[in-house]
Formats: C-alpha cells, structure tokens, sequence
C-alpha cells in the first residue's frame, strides 16, 4: 500500500467519522472468539510462591475466552516446577468451548509439534472423538450433566457438558450444506467491508505503517494468519468454528488475533527477510509457542476441564472447591453489579491463607474508564472545532513522540489525518489513574470486597496494574509507536484481590 495513502474523508473533504473506540462498541457483536488484551501468565510463580514450590496449582478462568492465558501460564511456568497444573476452564459461549476442545485434542492427539503447531492455527478438527461421545449419551435427558475425560499419559482433557451441549458441540465439527469457500468469504464480508464502518476502518489505518495497512487490508480481505507470499489457496474448507448456526459471521470486524498477544514479543520475534510483516510475525511467533506449549504438556502433569456454564451456576458444578489464581475478565465492565458479582461468587473460592498466602482473585477492566469519560462526559469535544479541544500538554507530548502528526496537523492537505492521529495519541496519553480511583469508590470497591472478605492488593504480584499504559519517562519513542498501532488503548486495568486476614478487617475497620 502506497506511502500516500489517505482515509477516504479526504477525498470527501468532510470531517472525520467514527474514531473512537465508543463507536466500535456500539456495533459490538456478543461473540468473542479471539482475546482483547495480550495474554498473560497467571502464575507467575517465581514472584509469589516461589522456584521450590511443588504443590499443585489450581486456576480457575471462569469467563475462559480462548486458551492464550492457559498457554502463557503453562509455557512460563520454571522448568524446575514438577506439577500438576490444574485448570477449569468456563465459558458460556459454545463455541469458544469447542474451538478450545479442539485445540487441546490436537495438542494432545498429534505427537509431531510441527504438525500439532501448523494444525492448531487453522484449527482442523478431530470430529471422530466428540461422535463416539454423542452416541453414548443419545438417548440421556436433554440438561443431564456429562463428563467425559481423555487421557493422555499423566495428563487428561475432561468437558463438562449437558447432553444438549454436547450435540451441539458436534455441530462444530460439520460444514452446513452450502457452506462453500465462496459463500463462507461472502458472509465474513459482509460485516469487514460494511459501508457504515468505513469511517472506523480509516481510522485505524492511519496508525498504522504503510506494510501494517498493506497486512491489515490482507488480513481483511481473506482472513488468513498467513506471511506475506503465502497465498493459502489450500484454505478451502471453512473453519466452521468462527460461523454461527445461521452462517453468519460472528464476530465484530474491529476482531483481530494480533490484540490478544504481547505486540513488542511477537515484532521482535525472527522471522526471516520480512522484518515488517506483522501478521506474518504472529504466524510464526504463535507457531513457536505453540510448539513449546506441546512439549510443556508431555513434561509435566496437566488437567485440563472445559466447561459451558453461567457464572453463578459454575461453582457448584465445580469438584475442584479452592483455587490458587482465578481469573474474571468481561464481568466487572458491568458496573458495580459486576464488581459485587465477582467478588461474591469467586471470592470464596480462593485457596485459604492457611493453606497459600499467595492465592490471588485478578479482575481485569477494559472499558471502565472509556464508560466514565463518556457517562461524566470528560475528555476532548470535537465536533466544531477539535483542535482547540485537545489538551495543549498532552497534544504537544504526542506530537513529541510522533513528529510527523505536528506536519501533518499544519498540513493544508493533510490534517484530517493528523487530527485522526491526535485523537488516536490522546487516548495512550490521557491521565486516567484519577479518574480509575474515582470509579472504585462509585463501585465501592473496599466495601464489596469486605463483604466476600477479600482485600485488595496495594500491589499487584501477577500483573501489573496498567501493563500497556505508556509512561514518558519509563518509554521511549518506538514503545509509544507500537501502542499507537496497536488496537490497545493503554486504559486496561488489572486489579488483584486476595484473602482479607484479621489485620486486613481491621485496617478497613479503621
């Protein structure tokens, strides 16, 4: 794609639409197959428990999404810890469920890693094993509970499911009549090349260099984790997994893979003479660490449970009553409502202090502070004059970092651009620490968490509490650059809860 590139309101010579993050939420679609935020390892065991612990760890992830922070958690765990490493994982969605079934019965199935690597990132299936289940359990009640356990050497794969959820399961594994290459592209084109969200997809194009639109507009088009030169004409069965019973295309065009892994890790990862490739980066950075995951799991005992349950239904179709990390993020966006329901129904299930201090609830919030700019109605105004709306200071740290929006800003032809820039960069850079505070006393944050008799961290030891906020004296120029084209916005917040003890009551208390 050209160096000259421009969004299409310049052509229009009209304002700028849709470049903010509300306007992509607006048009959000309930499923999310593919992480928000990169993922993370949950343990982090040399930080908490320690190199010589070698009890079994519990982790639960309540509201699952994909496996990355299964696979992080795995992967980083020292090579000294000798297991076993116990997680449930739950999500309500069906076919997040079967997407992550399948990957971890490649894992497990397939001996060759190359192979296991090549396969898991286009998902091929492993229907034969979900049949023989189905069978067995046809003629049960439609909401009966069923396990079903794969072993595999010291390590196993259990679903919990009911038998309805168990057939439709197995419908992930056929494609539906007339789902051709054709009508599969079709369907997904319908919601990546909607007219209405032209304004949006110009937006994010503009952060992004002239080989990030080129991999971006590929990725678009055809939908393929492939490197550049890779035309994957031998994709011609669709991945039935990313369409929803009505074949439509489930997720929101603003969906991409590369927002759920750590950008820096995989821009770094080596890759050949395509140094600017990114999604050709991810490919191979994911084919690496899946690899390392699959020898992960031959070397260390690993159960694995999957389930499809409501949250407040989940812990008491758990047999595992304690957990060492549980892992909540979608739920706690919701409000106070969802910090309380948090709170009151993973709280006590957290290993007791007797038994690991170190056993820690995280809570992770990535709309709240862009749900109280606009609700308290703070942050820039636009519409009739944006320049003069922007903060001076921080418009000027931007513009530091990214000389070229400054040109672009004073540009007859080009400062629609530099103001899309601008407000792209305000987002990276807006003080938000306040404003978090102020919502955690709205929510009452302390309040709830004395009532499931939790407290919360005064420091994070997982994660840290803002881990792609950038910071002008901890970054420099390249840091803000790869924020600034990435789809993160820097406002992500991790908050760690951990079992109140009497001192902690009676500190609250005072």
């Amino acid at each position: 794609m050209k160096g000259t590139w421009q969004p299409s309101c310049v052509a229009e010579d009209r304002m700028p639409t849709c470049i903010c993050d509300y306007c992509a939420r607006n048009l959000e679609t309930p499923s999310r197959l593919w992480g928000r935020v990169p993922a993370v390892d949950v343990v982090r065991l040399e930080k908490n428990e320690g190199l010589g612990f070698q009890r079994p760890i519990r982790v639960l992830f309540p509201t699952s999404g994909d496996l990355r922070d299964t696979i992080f958690s795995i992967t980083s765990l020292p090579p000294s810890y000798k297991g076993p490493f116990i997680a449930v994982l739950n999500d309500a969605d069906k076919s997040v469920v079967a997407r992550n079934l399948i990957f971890l019965l490649m894992m497990f199935v397939e001996e060759n890693p190359a192979i296991a690597a090549e396969n898991v990132l286009h998902l091929c299936k492993l229907e034969p094993l979900v049949e023989e289940v189905c069978d067995k359990i046809a003629r049960k009640p439609g909401y009966t509970k069923l396990r079903k356990t794969w072993k595999f050497g010291e390590s196993s794969v259990q679903v919990v499911l009911t038998r309805n959820d168990w057939f439709s399961l197995l419908s992930y594994f056929d494609v539906p009549r007339g789902m051709t290459k054709d009508a599969a592209q079709q369907a997904r084109q319908i919601i990546m090349s909607a007219p209405e969200r032209v304004g949006y997809v110009d937006s994010v194009m503009c952060t992004k260099s002239p080989t990030g639109k080129l991999a971006m507009r590929k990725f678009r088009d055809n939908g393929l984790l492939l490197p550049f030169g890779q035309l994957g004409e031998e994709f011609t069965i669709p991945n039935t997994t990313l369409f929803d019973p009505r074949r439509c295309w489930p997720l929101h065009d603003t969906a991409d893979p590369a927002d759920g892994w750590p950008t820096k890790s995989f821009l770094e990862f080596p890759t050949g003479p395509a140094k600017n490739d990114v999604y050709g980066k991810l490919h191979y950075y994911l084919k690496h660490l899946f690899k390392k995951f699959h020898e992960r799991i031959r070397s260390l005992p690993i159960e694995l449970t999957l389930s499809c349950f409501d949250l407040e239904y989940l812990p008491l179709c758990l047999t595992e009553k304690y957990f060492d990390r549980i892992q909540v993020s979608g739920v706690c966006d919701q409000g106070q409502d969802g910090v309380d329901l948090t709170l009151r129904t993973f709280g006590p299930l957290l290993q007791p202090v007797s038994v690991n201090p170190h056993a820690t609830l995280i809570t992770l919030f990535q709309d709240a502070i862009a749900s109280i700019t606009i609700s308290l109605d703070v942050g820039p105004h636009f519409a009739e004059d944006p320049f003069t709306a922007f903060p001076r200071e921080i418009t000027r740290l931007i513009m530091m970092q990214m000389p070229e929006i400054k040109r672009e800003v004073e540009s007859v032809d080009h400062w629609r651009t530099g103001m899309i820039k601008t407000i792209h960069g305000l987002r990276l850079m807006y003080e938000v620490e306040g404003i978090f505070k102020s919502h955690m006393l709205w929510c009452r944050f302390e309040q709830l968490a004395a009532n499931a008799r939790l407290v919360m961290k005064t420091t994070n030891t997982i994660i840290s509490p803002w881990p792609m906020r950038f910071g002008i004296l901890e970054h420099g120029s390249r840091d803000f650059a790869l924020l600034f084209s990435s789809n993160h916005t820097g406002q992500e917040r991790y908050v760690e809860w951990k079992v109140a003890t009497d001192k902690d009551a009676k500190d609250v208390d005072e």
